[in-house]
């Protein structure tokens, strides 16, 4: 699958892999911060941001989608920073490439496999969001916040909502995340 990213700054490669409901947006602040003695590589994984959307939806899947990412810049040697689910995808990234990655940084998420449910709100939030025509941000927020009482939370879920010709909807796969959320809970052995 071929992933939306977006590339600042020249020098040694760093990638930024975002979390569960993110996208490379997300990690601005840290690529700001790099861009100016590093290669900033900010990727949108499957199901995210303005990357295809799939019903498949493994870790070495995306892992693998990464990988196709570094190989198309023609990247040999890299960093890889993975937040959260990103995280995950950066540890999976390492059995595809473990001889071409020099440094990981995993920040906060472990690898095991978690058994709590913490996004039951949040998925039945953007459902809610997702049955209606939204015609403006304000009343996505309203729906959203119907589920999702944490405001912050709300807003940065907002970040993925886009405008389109019929109104406002996701950028990333609200189906295909539900569909596979034991999958992004689960953790394999490496």
């Amino acid at each position: 699958m071929k992933l939306h990213y977006h590339a600042i700054g020249d020098g040694y490669p760093i990638i930024l892999i975002h979390g569960l409901f993110g996208s490379g947006d997300n990690l601005g602040l840290i690529s700001r911060a790099l861009k100016d003695k590093y290669k900033v590589i900010n990727v949108d994984l499957r199901n995210h941001g303005l990357s295809p959307h799939s019903d498949q939806f493994t870790y070495q899947q995306m892992a693998q989608d990464v990988l196709d990412v570094i190989d198309e810049l023609s990247i040999d040697h890299f960093a890889v920073i993975g937040h959260s689910m990103g995280g995950k995808v950066a540890m999976s990234l390492t059995e595809l490439a473990s001889d071409r990655i020099d440094h990981l940084v995993v920040l906060d998420i472990a690898p095991v496999a978690y058994s709590e449910h913490r996004h039951q709100n949040v998925f039945a939030g953007l459902r809610e969001v997702s049955k209606h025509i939204i015609l403006n941000r304000k009343e996505a927020e309203q729906y959203l916040a119907l589920h999702v009482q944490d405001p912050g939370v709300c807003q940065f879920l907002l970040k993925s909502l886009t405008k389109t010709e019929n109104g406002y909807q996701w950028r990333f796969n609200v189906e295909g995340l539900i569909a596979n959320y034991q999958t992004i809970m689960g953790w394999h052995d490496i």
